[in-house]
């Protein structure tokens, strides 16, 4: 086998590794009410935010969030998905990579919508309100 081979081989190892670490932290943490975190992420985001702009801002991040249980359903077939791949009689690495890949293009597209509703509101502000968000994006994980 080339190097080449061998380093995609290690690598792909690696992050399957690292999504069931992932996967198996959350399952074993317990996850908190369905949409709390969400909710708590934006609040910090927004309370940074001066008094005039924060309804704005709001409306911005909950429009991006957009339809819950949409998001919540694509995220549950993208899982059932998976499940699927891995009880089968014959286990296909191909069709298992691509519905984990599939899970993941789901976070990424919510995650983009959030990335960029945080650029629109940034654009409009100051230096110091701008400084003011990213110190409650670097606080939104604890």
């Amino acid at each position: 086998m080339s190097k080449r081979i061998k380093m995609i081989l290690m690598v792909s190892l690696a992050l399957n590794i690292a999504l069931m670490g992932v996967i198996g932290g959350h399952l074993l943490k317990g996850k908190p009410p369905h949409g709390q975190w969400q909710a708590r992420m934006v609040d910090k985001m927004v309370s940074a935010l001066p008094q005039e702009k924060q309804a704005d801002a709001r409306a911005q991040y909950q429009a991006a969030l957009g339809n819950e249980e949409v998001n919540r359903e694509a995220m549950k077939q993208a899982q059932k998905a998976i499940e699927a791949v891995l009880v089968a009689t014959e286990f296909d690495a191909n069709a298992y990579k691509e519905a984990v890949s599939q899970m993941g293009v789901q976070r990424q597209e919510k995650m983009q919508r959030m990335v960029d509703v945080t650029a629109n509101i940034a654009k409009d502000l100051s230096l110091e309100e701008r400084q003011k968000l990213a110190e409650a994006l670097a606080r939104r994980k604890h």
